[in-house]
């Protein structure tokens, strides 16, 4: 790999994670201003959960990218498109599995435990089953983010997390400026997930072959270990922001988020 390259893709990362951040600061005071800071504050408690969503791939993304690393020196190793679809295919049927649970708790968790406006309940319930259809997806880009990121093609996944980064707080915002509900807020975070996992698709990925998968338990071994590391992190971070939620108010946790 050149140095040329490497400084080209260097660069691009670092503008994956500034660029978003920016697009945050544009769109997110027009957000306040159409929906208010209550409804605002649950849109954030929305951006925690996509967040948190990344730990049900079950550490596989990580694992698939050892995976297709460790066999990239075997040039079109047939055993390779075999592991990848049958671990993409556990993964994604695992994840609608959550994201069915995810659903049907929603509505007895908004009602139980957070403290929001009564009139609003029935949106972010609503809003919350939206959400749920985020996790198949989530777990999707994931694990096809870790194959391209295995084979060197960094490009393409940088390009998924940029627009979905981007995505998730430009389209909310759009779509708030005349529908200002949160249900139709989150088919704007949902939109940005969809898209970020239509720019990773490619059908090499899934070549038949008739070889037999003799790896997949590996690959399942070392996610789990990646899995274990990635619960306590993103639970840490975004903790305090449920905590406010279920012993104070929506509207307060507007104002702790906000700069």
């Amino acid at each position: 790999m050149s140095s040329s390259k490497i400084a080209k893709d260097t660069i691009f990362n670092i503008l994956v994670h500034i660029l978003p951040l920016i697009f945050g600061l544009i769109s997110i005071p027009l957000l306040m201003k159409n929906i208010g800071f209550e409804r605002f504050g649950l849109v954030s408690l929305a951006w925690s959960l996509i967040g948190y969503f990344g730990f049900f791939d079950l550490g596989l993304g990580k694992s698939l990218t050892k995976f297709v690393a460790d066999h990239g020196r075997e040039k079109d190793h047939p055993l390779q498109f075999v592991e990848i679809r049958k671990t993409i295919f556990v993964a994604f049927c695992f994840s609608i599995f959550i994201a069915l649970a995810f659903a049907f708790f929603a509505d007895p968790f908004v009602n139980k435990i957070l403290k929001i406006n009564s009139a609003l309940k029935s949106e972010f319930i609503s809003g919350l089953e939206l959400l749920a259809v985020c996790i198949p997806f989530t777990v999707l880009a994931s694990c096809l983010r870790g194959v391209f990121e295995g084979s060197n093609n960094f490009k393409r996944s940088n390009w998924s997390i940029l627009l979905t980064g981007i995505g998730i707080y430009i389209l909310p915002a759009f779509i708030s400026s005349w529908q200002p509900t949160l249900p139709f807020i989150f088919k704007g975070i949902l939109a940005a997930r969809i898209i970020g996992v239509l720019v990773l698709l490619d059908r090499s990925l899934f070549i038949d072959s008739s070889q037999r998968s003799a790896g997949i338990r590996g690959i399942f071994g070392y996610g789990g270990w990646v899995a274990a590391l990635n619960l306590i992190g993103p639970f840490l971070t975004y903790l305090d922001r449920w905590m406010i939620g279920a012993l104070i108010s929506s509207t307060i946790m507007a104002y702790y988020l906000t700069p």
